[in-house]
């Protein structure tokens, strides 16, 4: 089942599906990737419900993970959701509180071809 992720101001952004663990959203990275540093981000309502879903163990922590397809790239970035909360930052910029993992952390694949990760 996907469940949609949605902003406090009730946007949904992203879905969660339960059966898979996959955290997906479809961006333009253009406007929506974190640009100093470079960085791809959540609001921190969408992280705490994840949290819950993994806390609860609705969902197992080692199935979870995030993807986003980044259109006007071409690219489709993925990390575990381990991975993301053990290099994550939170900011705050004015569009409310979010978390965000820097881009060197994430795998990048594009045309099928997934590219080398800076670091494991």
């Amino acid at each position: 089942m996907k469940i949609p992720l949605k902003t406090d101001s009730g946007r949904t952004v992203a879905t969660l599906d339960t059966e898979t663990g996959e955290i997906y959203k479809q961006v333009y990275a253009k406007t929506h990737m974190l640009q100093k540093p470079r960085a791809w981000a959540y609001d921190m309502s969408i992280y705490n419900e994840l949290m819950g879903y993994a806390i609860d163990k609705k969902i197992p922590r080692d199935k979870m993970h995030f993807t986003i397809n980044a259109r006007d790239e071409g690219k489709t970035y993925t990390i575990s959701f381990d991975k993301f909360n053990e290099h994550l930052f939170e900011f705050n910029r004015g569009h409310g509180n979010q978390v965000a993992v820097t881009l060197d952390r994430w795998a990048v694949e594009k045309d099928g071809i997934k590219q080398l990760e800076l670091f494991a």
